[in-house]
């Protein structure tokens, strides 16, 4: 149950940026069961995966091992159940949470929020109705930062409440600020301990966030709608807890079962409050 409700947090965290895994590094045949990617930060051992073709799903593969280089980054082998469709998986197929592109089931991202398509049914023609990302910077810099910060603030009129990204772009920023650390708290600690600021706004770190992406978010104008929370699924008034109650027995075999859903969405109210780096790089 443990497993189980961290497996759903974390499919949850990853639709919330970026519902797409990319595509593999170099194509694989009929009856591979590896396959190799550039970014491996959205793969995680015991998730599947759905595999599209032109719009159509051709496939779902099952992660057993994520087999990431030694320095965190760059071109890493996915071992997965065997692959069934005679064509393997093209570089030109794209890579899905499962279940994610379903009819009437796809989310809204932080992706698509700092785009430039149509969301909720508005076209990004005007009315201020349209996001920020900046896809052309590949170095991170803090003058890059401060840039893309400057045009999110002259079109919200506000600054941002924090920047979100993964351990690699943490990295990436904090190797530029070697310099400014000081040993603090009596740690003898070459970052000096500190908590990650950018112009006074916070850096948070979440490993579903994209090897190539950085967020600037502003929590007042994109929500999470909880339509219906995590929960073991029940008939009734008679809700059941994350524990042993929640399983019933299968109706074939003598085996216990669990099912838990939740149904989620993205609210955006405003789209130029928050900014996205779409292709950082080492």
């Amino acid at each position: 149950m443990d497993s189980l409700g961290k497996s759903l947090g974390r499919q949850l965290a990853r639709g919330f940026f970026g519902l797409s895994l990319g595509s593999v590094a170099t194509s694989v045949a009929q009856a591979a069961t590896t396959f190799t990617v550039n970014d491996p930060s959205p793969f995680r051992v015991g998730m599947s995966i759905d595999v599209y073709r032109s719009g159509s799903k051709t496939e779902t593969v099952t992660v057993s091992k994520v087999a990431i280089p030694a320095n965190g980054e760059g071109v890493s082998t996915i071992t997965c159940s065997a692959v069934a469709d005679a064509s393997g998986i093209l570089t030109t197929d794209i890579l899905y949470l499962a279940g994610s592109q379903a009819s009437n089931a796809t989310m809204v991202t932080l992706a698509d929020v700092t785009g430039s398509s149509t969301l909720h049914g508005i076209l990004a023609t005007g009315n201020e109705w349209t996001g920020i990302t900046d896809s052309t910077t590949t170095t991170l810099t803090v003058g890059a930062m401060r840039a893309l910060l400057t045009t999110l603030v002259r079109r919200r009129s506000k600054r941002p409440k924090y920047i979100l990204c993964n351990r690699k772009n943490e990295e990436r920023y904090s190797n530029q600020l070697l310099n400014n650390r000081r040993f603090m708290g009596g740690k003898m600690d070459a970052v000096g301990g500190a908590a990650f600021e950018f112009e006074g706004i916070p850096v948070f770190t979440d490993e579903n966030v994209g090897d190539t992406e950085l967020y600037f978010f502003n929590d007042e104008d994109v929500k999470l709608h909880v339509f219906r929370d995590f929960a073991p699924d029940f008939d009734g008034a008679a809700k059941k807890g994350m524990d042993r109650g929640a399983m019933i027995v299968g109706t074939t075999t003598l085996v216990y079962d669990v099912q838990v859903w939740g149904a989620f969405n993205t609210r955006c109210e405003r789209r130029n409050g928050c900014a996205r780096f779409s292709a950082l790089a080492a």
